[in-house]
């Protein structure tokens, strides 16, 4: 008898990308613990406010790591409907939360350097910011960004019925949308902007004697922090939302099928039709059809729908329109 609750098993779990996360994460707290024990020993404030700030980017990378343990421990369990993936989407989205809080405090921390007129220990400053400058482009090296943006043919017709399929995943990467893994690595870059400002204003100020050029670079930082913070909740909260509907791809998608379903003959007319991602490159489609044509069976639409190789998922409906 044939198991239905076998677990669904979308997206294989992503080795590469859990092992180069784990190295950033011990490379993140090796360098923040000592980054504190050095200030506390060396009497250095701007060395310990550099550790507890590499400490906010442990917490992050350190939860996309978690979100990749637990997605291979629970990808075979039953109760997940649509497979384990949205685990790591979910991990992303608590990262980007992370990296907003991180952009607000850099902005409070801006304004009370400004207000508050604290002098600045250059001789300690710069060197800190160039240290942390050096282990976050080591990061994010290891990281290795290969997810980028989203391309154009994620739901392509596949004319030779899934044969492309495997050259496109080789060409283009396996983690090409990895939300975690992006997340982990958009707290690196920032964190090395950030730094990389703070050198040139440190360095600037000293030069010129303009201590407000430092509370100048905390704003521009923290615009650019929290920029990246939006654009990483913006994207993981429409797929654990299901809202990408309005997608373009999606609309042509829509307009193919229903031209091809129309073909078939008859008054046919798709009176319901949604599609949301399962996966970092796939997605699941529901798809409601009223016909008089009493020949079309839910095979011809599985068919039509099946040349999408992205939709790895399709429930048909097909409804009885005759008067």
């Amino acid at each position: 008898m044939t198991d239905w609750r076998a677990p669904h098993i979308i997206d294989d779990p992503a080795p590469s990308a859990e092992r180069r996360t784990k190295i950033v994460l011990i490379l993140a707290f090796v360098m923040m613990c000592a980054e504190i024990i050095g200030g506390i020993a060396y009497n250095s404030v701007a060395l310990q406010a550099e550790g507890w700030h590499m400490g906010s980017h442990v917490l992050a990378i350190g939860l996309a790591y978690i979100a990749y343990i637990a997605s291979r421990r629970y990808v075979h369990d039953p109760r997940f409907a649509f497979g384990v993936w949205k685990i790591e989407v979910l991990g992303g989205y608590t990262s980007a939360l992370l990296l907003m809080a991180i952009s607000i405090m850099m902005v409070v921390e801006s304004v009370e350097h400004l207000l508050g007129g604290h002098p600045i220990n250059y001789n300690d400053a710069i060197p800190v910011a160039i240290l942390g400058l050096i282990v976050n482009l080591v990061s994010a090296w290891i990281l290795g960004h290969k997810q980028g943006h989203r391309h154009g043919n994620e739901l392509g017709y596949d004319h030779n019925h899934g044969k492309a399929h495997q050259s496109e995943e080789q060409t283009q990467g396996r983690y090409h949308h990895d939300i975690n893994l992006r997340a982990a690595y958009v707290h690196i870059i920032t964190d090395a902007f950030t730094s990389l400002l703070a050198i040139a204003a440190l360095t600037a100020a000293s030069i010129y004697g303009l201590p407000w050029l430092d509370s100048l670079a905390g704003f521009i930082g923290a615009l650019v922090v929290g920029f990246w913070a939006w654009l990483l909740l913006r994207d993981s909260g429409r797929i654990l939302l299901d809202c990408e509907m309005d997608t373009p791809q999606i609309s042509k998608l829509y307009n193919v099928i229903e031209g091809e379903v129309t073909a078939l003959g008859g008054l046919v007319t798709i009176a319901d039709f949604h599609i949301w991602r399962v996966g970092r490159k796939k997605f699941a489609c529901i798809i409601t059809i009223r016909t008089e044509n009493l020949q079309l069976k839910a095979e011809d639409i599985h068919a039509i729908i099946g040349k999408y190789r992205s939709i790895i998922h399709t429930t048909v409906e097909i409804q009885d329109q005759r008067p």
